[in-house]
């Protein structure tokens, strides 16, 4: 998707809550894990909120400044 939008994968964040979630976590540029994720993976991710907690909401306005939106 970002290569066809032409994104570069600095200004993608992917937000992830579980090992499924790893190859994106670790492709993006900006990664995020929501709180009830696994917990030995909270020291290798920026952590936020749990899925039920508006944990993407949380993510998408960190890092607002540098993400791409479309309308």
């Amino acid at each position: 998707m970002s290569r066809k939008l032409s994104v570069p994968r600095k200004r993608v964040c992917g937000v992830g809550n579980d090992y499924n979630d790893l190859d994106l976590l670790d492709w993006a540029g900006m990664a995020c894990l929501v709180a009830n994720g696994p917990e030995h993976l909270h020291s290798r991710y920026c952590v936020v909120a749990g899925n039920n907690s508006c944990g993407v909401k949380e993510a998408a306005n960190r890092f607002s400044e540098v993400l791409v939106f479309f309308d």
